[in-house]
Parts: structure tokens; sequence; C-alpha cells
């Protein structure tokens, strides 16, 4: 199993970031987002397959250096500036052309300074004041909820290896114990380990890292199998089918090596995705604020189509943009 660059992983994190993108363009309208499966909305099957990969590529990345230092340089170069630019033109030309409140209260209300704090990504806060009050949402970006996820699972990737564990017989316990977690029926294990019963099962996200996780560590001895493909696309077309506590489990299970496998098979045209840039994290950033600016300015009749047209073309401007001249110009100081 390989981790070049030769590979269709550009191609699929940008198809993921546009069935975020398309997700959001009911939600932000408070419409019924159109289903992937009856189980998963286009939108949360974009971040399940982001995670996917992440979990691959990430562990990758600190094997491959067995630094910590080096490696939090280089999430930290990949994530922060174009995150950091994000920010910063959220509060000060987005929220100070749009927001409803005066010039000089919106500057002097304390939360437009506490939502600077998101450019760490932890806390990570979504609304600032007076802006986008008359669209149906009222997030600024609500998308960025998902980069804290994974910033955090970036730090847990740094302490393992820091520790000399990041193995793969510790990661598929962990990746066992997330899908324990998060499909077993008795709450109790929720009060012991987080004190809120059932918000341990929320470990979707982290279970499909893991997932990721386990393959690249165990690359030597799993082969990517094109009979296991198949396999996996019968298991996930059944799990459709399945009783509702378990046809996710064995969907997440089929998707996590269908989007593994699919990222290194041979396949024309798609390595030449990523041959002008990697737009997938421009246009995950910046989708959300694109789409709320389109509502604002629209109105409430707006045409579906037109704004479907308008954000989407928007956003891939702001995309390549902050590629050129913010995580390309980031990335070369690795």
């Amino acid at each position: 199993m390989q981790t070049t660059r030769n590979n269709n992983f550009d191609f699929i994190r940008f198809l993921a970031a546009v069935m975020v993108w398309y997700g959001h363009c009911y939600a932000l309208l408070k419409l019924p987002e159109p289903l992937v499966v009856d189980f998963y909305s286009f939108g949360s099957f974009g971040v399940a397959v982001f995670f996917i990969i992440s979990g691959y590529f990430i562990t990758a990345s600190y094997d491959q250096r067995k630094k910590f230092l080096p490696f939090v340089k280089s999430r930290i170069l990949r994530v922060f500036p174009g995150l950091g630019v994000l920010i910063l033109l959220s509060v000060f030309v987005v929220g100070g052309l749009l927001s409803t409140l005066g010039f000089q209260d919106y500057f002097s209300n304390p939360k437009t300074w506490t939502y600077l704090k998101s450019m760490l990504a932890l806390p990570m806060h979504y609304e600032l004041p007076g802006v986008f009050s008359q669209n149906p949402v009222h997030a600024v970006n609500g998308s960025l909820w998902s980069l804290k996820r994974e910033v955090k699972l970036y730090i847990i990737i740094a302490l393992l290896g820091v520790l000399g564990i990041l193995r793969p017989r510790l990661m598929i316990a962990i990746f066992i114990a997330t899908y324990v977690m998060r499909f077993s029926t008795i709450d109790m294990f929720a009060k012991y380990f987080v004190g809120v019963p059932g918000k341990l099962k929320d470990l979707q996200l982290e279970s499909l890292f893991a997932g990721g996780s386990v393959i690249y560590l165990a690359r030597d001895k799993l082969t990517l199998n094109f009979k296991f493909f198949v396999l996996a696309i019968f298991l996930m077309i059944a799990s459709i089918y399945m009783p509702g506590l378990y046809n996710k489990m064995l969907f997440d299970l089929a998707l996590t090596y269908i989007v593994i496998y699919i990222g290194f098979a041979k396949l024309p045209i798609l390595p030449m995705a990523g041959k002008y840039g990697d737009f997938s994290y421009g246009f995950y950033l910046y989708a959300f604020p694109v789409q709320q600016i389109c509502i604002h300015f629209m109105g409430k009749n707006l045409n579906f189509t037109a704004f479907l047209f308008a954000s989407f073309v928007a956003t891939f401007i702001c995309a390549v943009l902050s590629w050129c001249f913010v995580e390309k110009p980031a990335l070369s100081l690795k």
C-alpha cells in the first residue's frame, strides 16, 4: 500500500467537500437535506469520507516523521493559515459590512472579538453579533465544528506517537472500542466516561478516523484487494436493509475500506484532480459563509437553482485564492 501523491484522494476530498456544500444548500434554508441512504445525508456522508482519509494520512504523517515537532509543524502549516485568514475575513469584512449593528456597536461587542479565538480551532465559535440575523440560520460558519473534532484527533495521534505506542494492535483496540461505545445499548458506559449518558455514542467520526488509521498501520498485512472491495460494496448495500442497530455499523466498516481502496486504485483522469492544487480544504472553509452571504443578498424568495450556481462558483473562486495565496505558500515552509 502506498502513500504517494499519485492517487485519487485529491478528487475524493474535493467531492466530499462538494457533498457537504450541497447538503448545506438545503440545511441553511431549513429545507430537508437530501439523503445518500436513510441514515446519511449528503453533508454527513461527505464529513465521514473526510475523516476516513484523514485517519489514514495523519497517521502516515506522524509515522513517516516519527518526531513530534515536525509533525506538529506540518499540521499547523496545513490547517491554521487558511483557517486564520478565513476567521479574519469573517470578522472584519463579512461582519463589518453585513452586521445589523452599527459599526461601533459591532466592534465594541465582546462576541466579535471572542470569534477570533476560532483561529485556534479549540474552542470554536459560530456566530457574530448581528451577522446573518435575518437568515434562517444565523451561524457564520457552522461547518467548523468538524475541524475542531479533527484537530483533537491530531493531538491524540501525536501523543500516541510520542509515547511510542502508535502501533497496529493499539489502534485496532481503539477502533473496536469506538464501535462498541457507538452502538452499545447500555447507557451506563457513558456516565462513567463523560458524565453525560448517551454522549459517548457520539464517536462516529472518531471511529471512522481510527478505521483509516488502522488501514495505514496494518498496510503490510492488509492488502487492498479487488475481491475485498467487491465484498465491501456488497456489505454496504446489504447494510441498508439490516435492522437499525447494525446497518450503520456495517455501512461504516465497508465505507472505510471502499474509500481507501478507491483512493489508491489505478483510475484514469482522477489523479489529475490535484494537478493545479488541493482546493478541498478551501472549499470546505468558505462554502458555509459564502452560502450565507448569497442567502443574505438573494432574500427569502431566492431562486434555488441560481443560489446553487452562485454559491458554488463563488466558493470555488475563494478556494482557489485560498490555495494560491495562503495554503500553498504556508505549505512551502515545511
